[in-house]
């Protein structure tokens, strides 16, 4: 059921009570609800579970499944029993979830979505996960627009008859370009290295340059 020199576990005597409720703690009372009552106001789910907090455990965060887990904890159900069959996770999973939440000042009453989300945000600077989720955007923005020029970079080459080359936007003294312009024509060629090859790491600074610039001058 669970390992006791489990840190996760270690709050808990190292097995699962299902019949525990996480609304108290050593005789004080920690839940944001209670049964029959409203429930508190909460932000839209999606704002709730893509929060910066929730990144996978390998990666400092608390993971998706906790995230589920405090989101149902958050309508009124604090014992383990209740959040196993609202979430369909094994009850060891939610018990080490709920003393994740307990130890990262998560099971306490929150009257407001607004104060929800900034306690969220301090537990998420707290492990060193704050802005991650902005980061895998800005990530996944630029091999889109690397996957992007490369297939344009392609597509000229394979262009019948005279090809005149482009002058690079990221160039001093080059204007910005409107975003609609063709990523060839906003970069210029697609980098390459001696042999020929595609040279990836280069025409990744050049697209982070371009848009560093275009920030600024926003």
């Amino acid at each position: 059921m669970g390992n006791a020199d489990d840190p996760q576990l270690r709050n808990t005597g190292g097995h699962v009570d299902p019949e525990r409720s996480y609304g108290e703690v050593d005789g004080k009372h920690l839940s944001c609800n209670t049964r029959g009552t409203r429930p508190p106001p909460s932000p839209h789910p999606l704002t709730h579970h893509t929060h910066d907090l929730w990144t996978a455990r390998r990666n400092g965060g608390l993971g998706g499944s906790t995230a589920r887990i405090h989101w149902h904890y958050r309508s009124g159900l604090t014992r383990v029993e209740d959040l196993s069959t609202a979430t369909g996770y094994a009850a060891p999973l939610v018990e080490r979830s709920l003393a994740l939440l307990q130890a990262a000042g998560l099971l306490v009453p929150v009257h407001s979505s607004e104060g929800l989300l900034r306690l969220l945000d301090v537990a998420a600077n707290r492990r060193g996960v704050r802005g991650t989720n902005a980061s895998r955007t800005a990530r996944h923005l630029v091999d889109r627009e690397l996957f992007t020029w490369w297939t344009e970079e392609l597509r000229w080459r394979e262009t019948k008859g005279k090809k005149r080359g482009v002058r690079r936007a990221n160039d001093p003294g080059v204007l910005a370009l409107p975003i609609s312009a063709s990523a060839r024509t906003r970069y210029g060629r697609f980098p390459t290295r001696s042999d020929g090859r595609a040279d990836y790491p280069a025409a990744r600074r050049a697209v982070m340059a371009v848009g560093t610039a275009t920030g600024s001058a926003a």
